[in-house]
């Protein structure tokens, strides 16, 4: 089995340094470039099934690469990126301000966004997912198309990191990320 990890194309948020969150702000012009690069990059890879988050950042940027592939997206809603609460919207440089962002800088479990989601309600509906998807597709190919905290929550899950070690995993607009799968244990290969 092989899993591509892909974050969507970039949003006016991204470049503006708003946090978006479940906010549902569609690609700029800049982010519908990336994901056709994307779906070039990819374009010969064998790819069996594309999963995306419902947002519509994460799937125009699936249905780009998916034309190349000729494939179906299968939506699923646990791959939404974090529910911010209080800070969507917000500028990163404001919210940075935040004494209770320091605690939720440490990606403890317990750690919640004012108002929003915890860290650990994010992992539990991840994991679901993986799980999921590792019991029905464990001989196939799969890209996901998600957001910057939902796809460092999957590599440390792929990976087996400690939950301190998400901070490391945090990509950037139209990062691709690549693992396979070997005796039950994923290697990152690019």
């Amino acid at each position: 089995m092989k899993l591509f990890l892909v974050r969507h194309g970039q949003t006016g948020w991204n470049k503006n340094g708003i946090l978006q969150g479940r906010t549902d702000v569609p690609l700029n012009d800049e982010g519908i470039r990336q994901a056709i690069k994307l779906a070039e990059l990819l374009q010969n890879e064998k790819i069996d099934f594309i999963f995306s988050s419902p947002l519509i950042r994460a799937k125009l940027t699936a249905e780009i690469i998916a034309k190349k592939h000729k494939l179906e997206i299968i939506e699923d809603r646990r791959l939404k990126e974090i529910d911010l609460g209080e800070w969507e919207g917000q500028k990163t440089e404001e919210v940075l301000k935040d004494p209770k962002r320091e605690l939720w800088a440490k990606y403890e479990l317990n750690s919640e966004t004012p108002g929003g989601e915890s860290i650990g309600e994010v992992e539990k509906r991840v994991f679901e997912f993986l799980d999921e998807i590792f019991s029905k597709y464990s001989e196939k190919n799969i890209l996901i198309v998600g957001h910057q905290l939902v796809n460092a929550v999957i590599k440390r899950r792929l990976i087996g990191k400690p939950q301190d070690f998400l901070k490391n995993f945090m990509d950037k607009n139209a990062q691709i990320s690549k693992f396979e799968r070997r005796d039950k244990k994923f290697s990152l290969i690019s």
